[in-house]
C-alpha cells in the first residue's frame, strides 16, 4: 500500500456510527423484552381465568 492509501483508511466509528450502535441495542433489547412481557401477562391472565 502506498502512503496515500494508508491515510484514507481509518479505524473509527464516528458519531453517526455510535448513534446507530445505540439504536441497534435499543431495538435488540426490545425484541427480547416485549415478548417476555407479553408472555408474562398472558400467563397471569390464563391462571386467573381458571
Amino acid at each position: 500500500m502506498s502512503s496515500e492509501n494508508k491515510s484514507l483508511l481509518t479505524k473509527g466509528i464516528g458519531g453517526i456510527g455510535a448513534a446507530l450502535l445505540v439504536l441497534n441495542g435499543l431495538i435488540g433489547a426490545g425484541i427480547f423484552a416485549l415478548p417476555a412481557k407479553m408472555a408474562l401477562s398472558s400467563a397471569l391472565s390464563a391462571l386467573t381465568s381458571f
